[in-house]
Parts: structure tokens; C-alpha cells; sequence
């Protein structure tokens, strides 16, 4: 289970929401290619979380392709920002989301 979500309080109806959410943008749902997970789950889809980059970096503890720098799980893409919803980068994003979103339905399904 999550010990970041048990503590800020996340109940039912909040992460079965982040986590209908993030499977919208997993399925391709992506508002802005030019922007990372974060703006497309948040902005893209309206709901509040008051910091998505802390719930990312939580719920990306653990991932096995994590670059090691909490700030940004994903290896940047240097050579085209871009790319970021293409190829390796892509591929790297849809593990992650898969990865948060499994983290969600254990967490939810804990409650």
C-alpha cells in the first residue's frame, strides 16, 4: 500500500478519480505532446490535486525504469522535446502510468 496516499488522506472517490484519470492518458488521451504526464493527467483533466509532481514522485517509487532523479522519473529526452509522446519516450511513459496506476488500484482496493 501506498504510505503517501494513507497519510494525505486520499479516500475512495478521490483516487478511483486520479485513477480514471490516468488511465485516460494512458489510453492516449493526451492534451499537450509538448508536455510531460503531469500537465496532461492535472490540467488535461481538471481534477485537484493540489501537487502532481509529489504524487508522481510517490507513486513512481519502485519503477524499474526510474532515472534515479525524483523530479523527473522519465530520462529526459534532450534531443527532442518534442518526442515526448513517441518511441522510447512513449514507451517509457505508458510503463509509468501503468506502473502509478497499479499503485492506485492497490491502494483503493486497500480501503
Amino acid at each position: 500500500m501506498n504510505e503517501y496516499l494513507l497519510k494525505e488522506g486520499f479516500g475512495l472517490t478521490e483516487t478511483s478519480s486520479l485513477a480514471d484519470s490516468l488511465y485516460l492518458v494512458l489510453a492516449g488521451r493526451v492534451s499537450d505532446r509538448k508536455m510531460g504526464i503531469c500537465f496532461n493527467w492535472q490540467t488535461g483533466y481538471r481534477f485537484s490535486v493540489a501537487n502532481c509532481y509529489e504524487l508522481v514522485n510517490q507513486l513512481s517509487v519502485g519503477w524499474p525504469d526510474h532515472s534515479g532523479n525524483e523530479s523527473y522519473p522519465i530520462p529526459k529526452c534532450w534531443h527532442s522535446p518534442d518526442l515526448l509522446w513517441e518511441g522510447k519516450q512513449l514507451e517509457l511513459r505508458q510503463s509509468l502510468m501503468s506502473y502509478m496506476l497499479g499503485q492506485l488500484v492497490e491502494y483503493r482496493e486497500s480501503l
